[in-house]
This record gives C-alpha cells, sequence and structure tokens, in this order.
C-alpha cells in the first residue's frame, strides 16, 4: 500500500505529496519498509513511497496506484529488494507514462541512487547516474536464520545470526558484531569509507553500541554513521561505501 501517515504534513499525506514539479518533470518512486527508512527516502524527496520489503512485498498494481498518483509523466521507479524486481518491471507496460525501473537490489542502493538524482537531468540521464550510483555501493545485511540450511558453503543452524553480502549468504555467528566485521573483511575494507548502519526494530540500544564500537575498533579507518531504519526482520542493514 501506498503510505498516508496520519497527521503528517501535506506534503507526505498523499502519494503525489505537494512538492513543486521539477524542471526535468520526472517523479521518484521507491518500495520501503519501516518508518525511518520511509522518512529518511521522503527526505531525500522521493514523490510516493510503496511500503513493501521481505516477506510483504507489494504487487504490480499497487506500484501502479503510485505511479500514477505522483504529477509528473516521467517517473523513475525504486523496488529496493531483488524479490520486487520482477513486478515493477511489469508496471512498465501498464501505464502511459515513460516508467524507468532501476534495479536496485536493496534499501544502500536506493539510497545512493536517489542521492544521485538531479532534477535538471533526462529522465535517461538521470538513470545512468542513478543506476551507476547503486551498483557502487556494497549492502550488508543481518538477520537470524528461521531454520537449518547449507547455502554458498555456508552451514546454518536455525537461530544463527547470519550475513548477506550483497543478497548472498556469507557468514554465520553468534552475535551481530561478530558477522558484521567478518562481513566487512570479507568485502576488503581498505576500498572503502563510509560505513551507514541502519538499525531496525528488533536491535537494541546496546547492541547498537556494540556494533558501532566492533566496527571502529577493528576498521579505525572508516567512518561510521548510523540512521534509525525501523526496518522488521533485519536488526541490521549496512551500507558500504
Amino acid at each position: 500500500r501506498i503510505i498516508q501517515g496520519e497527521g503528517a504534513p501535506e506534503a507526505e499525506r498523499g502519494a503525489g505529496g505537494a512538492r513543486p514539479a521539477r524542471p526535468n518533470g520526472a517523479g521518484l518512486v521507491a518500495v520501503v519498509a519501516g518508518r525511518g527508512l520511509v522518512d529518511i527516502f521522503r527526505g531525500l524527496g522521493v514523490d510516493a513511497i510503496i511500503e513493501g520489503g521481505q516477506t510483504m512485498n507489494p504487487s504490480t498494481q499497487d506500484m501502479l496506484t503510485a505511479i500514477e498518483s505522483v504529477p509528473y509523466e516521467e517517473v523513475i521507479l525504486l523496488p529496493n529488494n531483488g524479490n520486487v524486481i520482477p513486478a515493477a518491471k511489469q508496471v512498465v507496460g501498464l501505464t502511459k507514462k515513460k516508467v524507468h525501473v532501476i534495479e536496485t537490489h536493496s534499501v544502500p542502493q536506493g539510497v545512493s541512487a536517489v542521492v544521485a538524482f538531479r532534477p535538471e537531468r533526462s529522465g535517461d540521464e538521470n538513470m545512468r547516474a542513478m543506476k551507476a550510483e547503486a551498483e557502487r555501493v556494497q549492502t550488508i545485511e543481518v538477520t537470524h536464520a528461521v531454520r537449518d540450511t547449507r547455502s554458498n558453503g555456508v552451514k546454518v543452524k536455525k537461530g544463527d545470526v547470519i550475513g548477506l553480502i550483497n543478497d548472498k549468504l556469507e557468514i554465520a555467528g553468534d552475535d551481530y558484531s561478530e558477522v558484521v566485521n567478518k562481513a566487512l573483511g570479507k568485502l576488503g575494507p581498505d576500498s572503502f569509507e563510509l560505513v551507514t548502519v541502519y538499525r531496525g526494530e528488533q536491535a537494541s540500544d546496546d547492541e547498537l553500541k556494540r556494533l558501532e564500537s566492533a566496527i571502529r575498533s577493528s576498521y579505525p579507518g572508516l567512518e561510521v554513521e548510523v540512521q534509525q531504519g525501523g526496518q522488521q526482520h533485519y536488526p541490521f542493514i549496512l551500507s558500504v561505501e
């Protein structure tokens, strides 16, 4: 569904909001889950946000409704989840509007893509720039295994903390800090400068503090920022760039 928060200011209430039209006439629509992440994408200038994400993927109709609701004939759509990309692609043929789908597989990719958006550019120019920025970002997602499994050579027991790097299971461990540090090690932290931690609703204050401390201690060359994501299912999502 398209998020319409009660008591939100007018610019946030409707799907299209009340933003002035952009010079290039291109709108931004994103699939996002988590109150903090919704606020982040709104703050970056996204016109309509469809609630979705892991386990509650929006339908093609949901995305079509959001696209039709924004006051632009050209729209850039960010699925922000690999599972949502097929439905997002179907929207292109269902509307008279020109829809560009940037195949963002994660929230960090979506954020980087939106930051690269420039209203003075054409839709095609924005597509190229946004796609390039999205592909530059590495994503670490931390959650708990829901069953015993083996994937990508990693043996996992139900309840283990697991780390996915760019959608692939890479690490299993006992706590968030251990898994994140191992994931950063696999990425080669010397190649990156900034880690942004999006805190999920399941993560406690103590767990966040321990994670920040562990990253700074193990990788002192990395700048660490924290954002309140509020996402379910993933206590921590990290953007590495």
